[in-house]
């Protein structure tokens, strides 16, 4: 009865993850890939995150067995949903089993995680991070119970080596953190025994999907994936991960913004977020500048608070001595998430969106504990709802129109046009073509992916092709910060762009440079 209550208790936090969902997912670079895949069980392998896409395929199968029509993608994104309300009321359990709060500051903590924009805008995507979460979340919640057992351990140590596997990052917090924590409370046999089911069950996992996909076990560790353009590092992490927590969408409506974002990332496909800032009205600038005053002045208030209760009764406010290692725990966490980070992309929000598990947990340990015991949780309030109608009216509610996704409104006129015996060809960013291969019924081909012999071989076939060939305009008029990224590619698609130029005219005209349609000579009008 009990487990049946916890699962009605979800129910509205699954339903809210649903309803809440952007409909602008432009954001999602990797999630239609992924849901391409799972859909039509093509090969793809990410180091980052093996164990979710196989995961995923085997889900699918199962659905499709009850409904023979499901879409991958949604189904993948209500899995994060179910995910992310579990994750959710985990993070709750933390706060009051293990911190020892009262309910009511237990669910202001866990709000300032379920309300984080990074969290929130991938609660329902079709990605790894939430998953990821759950599942090192719930090893970490497994292992700190007081009355820790070897049974315990070993259930610490499964989760653990299926959360390596669903996403990297939680390599820090499972091979790391946890035994140190362990350590920490002289539990060495218990330590030596997670540490031991961990390494056993992970070879096990690596050995099993290196199979699954047909690669060598040492491509599942993701050594190629360090980001090679390292200016303004910190900057780029402050951006990356402030976005995270508190959503920047509404400063795209201001033009010095745009300006400054596309001088710090002049390698980074930033079209969409352009396309979004153009659009967003006055309004939705100005509220959420309110509302991030009042976040602002909620939190120095807290902080003056708690300095004041520290200098009067600090016996009252600090946390108890028990909870010392858990908040080392979460501490060590966050910095080797940050470690981590710094050498992938910092100035990705999404890189961070794991890293707010450990962060809002070490901000229980160190703001909402000591107000809690020292009766201010008017300010934890006050400083939680101006947090959530922030990221609410600056964040999600600026994702709310699909019209205003990038991708969708660029592929709209194709998709409409376009049929299964046809070709479209574009040179767009990759996030651009996986939308592309997802929704279009027709054959994509992405000039940045081929070689010189696939494009003669493409030449070849095009004449003598039945249906319509469509080009988006970035064929002939290449992206600037692709130009940046690799001189060397973008001047064989230049190459590529003049010898299909003689056959295509323009059909369509519109804010995205047009829609061609190319035809071999003595093909027709």
């Amino acid at each position: 009865m009990r487990h049946l209550f916890r699962l009605l208790l979800l129910l509205p936090l699954f339903g809210f993850f649903v309803l809440t969902a952007p409909e602008n997912r432009s954001e999602a670079d990797m999630a239609f890939a992924r849901a391409c895949a799972v859909r039509t069980g093509a090969p793809l392998f990410d180091a980052f995150c093996p164990g979710y896409d196989a995961g995923m395929r085997f889900l699918y199968r199962l659905v499709l067995v009850v409904r023979p029509h499901a879409d991958a993608y949604t189904v993948m994104n209500l899995f994060s949903a179910a995910c992310a309300a579990l994750t959710v009321h985990l993070f709750f359990l933390f706060c009051y089993r293990r911190f020892s709060l009262q309910p009511l500051s237990s669910l202001f903590a866990a709000g300032f995680f379920m309300f984080s924009y990074g969290f929130w805008r991938y609660a329902s995507e079709a990605e790894s991070i939430v998953s990821g979460a759950c599942i090192a979340l719930a090893a970490f919640y497994t292992i700190t119970r007081p009355n820790l057992a070897w049974r315990h351990a070993v259930g610490a140590g499964l989760l653990g080596a299926c959360a390596v596997t669903v996403y990297f990052l939680n390599i820090v917090p499972v091979a790391v953190m946890m035994p140190l924590y362990l350590l920490s409370i002289r539990r060495k046999r218990l330590a030596l025994l997670y540490s031991g089911v961990l390494l056993v069950v992970g070879a096990l996992l690596m050995m099993g999907l290196a199979c699954h996909y047909g690669v060598a076990p040492t491509a599942l560790w993701p050594h190629d994936a360090i980001f090679p353009h390292r200016t303004w590092l910190p900057i780029k992490a402050a951006v990356g991960f402030g976005q995270c927590l508190l959503s920047g969408n509404f400063l795209l409506g201001l033009d010095p913004v745009r300006v400054f974002l596309t001088s710090l990332f002049p390698y980074r496909m930033l079209g969409e977020e352009m396309y979004l800032g153009h659009r967003l009205r006055a309004f939705e600038v100005a509220v959420p500048l309110v509302t991030l005053l009042v976040v602002a002045g909620a939190f120095l208030v807290g902080a003056v608070l708690i300095r004041r209760a520290l200098r009067s009764t600090p016996d009252r406010v600090m946390p108890r001595s028990g909870s010392g290692p858990l908040l080392a725990g979460v501490l060590l966490w966050f910095a080797g998430d940050v470690a981590i980070i710094f050498s992938l992309q910092p100035g990705n929000p999404e890189s961070w969106v794991m890293s707010l598990v450990p962060f809002w947990l070490a901000f229980c340990g160190l703001l909402i504990v000591p107000l809690a015991r020292a009766n201010k949780l008017w300010v934890v309030l006050l400083l939680l709802l101006g947090f959530t109608a922030h990221n609410y009216f600056g964040g999600m509610r600026c994702l709310g129109q699909r019209a205003d996704d990038y991708n969708y409104a660029k592929s709209a006129p194709v998709l409409q046009r376009a049929g299964s015996s046809d070709v479209v060809i574009t040179a767009e960013n990759p996030g651009f073509v996986r939308y592309l291969r997802y929704y279009a019924a027709a054959i994509v081909v992405d000039l940045n992916a081929l070689s010189s012999s696939d494009f003669e071989r493409l030449l070849e076939r095009l004449p003598g092709h039945a249906g319509k060939i469509y080009l988006f305009n970035e064929v002939f008029d290449y992206p600037a910060f692709m130009r940046r990224r690799d001189p060397r590619l973008a001047a064989e698609v230049t190459e590529y762009a003049g010898r299909l130029r003689s056959g295509s005219r323009k059909i369509l005209e519109n804010e995205f440079g047009g829609i061609y349609e190319w035809k071999a000579v003595g093909r027709g009008k």
